[in-house]
Parts: structure tokens; sequence; C-alpha cells
């Protein structure tokens, strides 16, 4: 909203619109205000996760008013190995270090809060008895 000294909206005041952190898009850089001081533009949030930010300029006088938000992750749509991975370790024993996998959304950030389900898929634990084992 744009007022004037005494807090009286002003309508047909150019405002600029400016990103200025997090990468996003405006749907217009440049609005006018209505007759009851009111312009807008609607923010795309950058592909990037965290703070997001954008500066208001009232063109006639260079008043300026910040807008920010938070970005946070979309949801996962890849899964990889992020440490851990190419071990050799004792039969029978732990790895020395823990398995870790990192879930990341379409732009590649760290998808958080993603439940990740474990399976062994080859060299697993095997027992063969010492009775049924042959020579040789």
């Amino acid at each position: 909203m744009v007022t004037d000294s005494n807090g009286n909206a002003v309508a047909g005041a150019q405002t600029n619109w400016t990103v200025t952190k997090g990468g996003g898009s405006l749907s217009a850089a440049s609005t006018t205000t209505n007759a009851s001081g009111l312009t807008s533009t609607t923010l795309t949030l950058g592909k990037v996760n965290g703070e997001n930010q954008l500066v208001a300029v009232i063109a006639a006088s260079g008043g300026t008013a910040i807008f920010g938000s938070i970005g946070d992750p979309g949801s996962a749509v890849s899964i990889g190995p992020s440490s851990g991975n190419n071990q050799t370790g004792t039969v029978g024993a732990a790895l020395p270090k823990s398995l870790t996998a990192i879930c990341l959304d379409k732009y590649g950030n760290g998808a958080s809060h993603t439940q990740v389900n474990w399976t062994v898929v080859s060299g697993g634990r095997y027992h063969i008895p010492i009775a049924s084992r042959k020579p040789g």
C-alpha cells in the first residue's frame, strides 16, 4: 500500500519490483496502485531452498518496502549414496562407517524429512553348516 505523508492512499503510483535474493521471478516487474493505494505482483520462489527477498520501490519518491519468503525443498525425486559406500569389512561384523543416502528434489536441493527404506540386495549374511560343506 502506498500512502502520502498524511497516511492517505495514493492512486496511480508506479511501483518497481526487484528480486534481490533467491533467484525467483515476478508476474510483473512494474505495477501501478489502484484507488485504494494498493498494488501487487506475484513472486514465484527460486529453485534453491532458503531465503527469497523482494524489494518494492515507489518510482516517484524512492520509498521502499522489503518482502521476505522462505523456499523449502520439494519432494524427493532422486536418491544416491552420500557416504559409507564401497567399504570393506570383516564377515559378520558391522562396517566401520554408517551408510548415508542423500535425497534430492527436482532442483538438486536436499529433500529433508524423506523416509528411506533400506534393503540388502546382494552380499547378505550366509551361513553354511560345516557338515554340508564339500572338501576342496
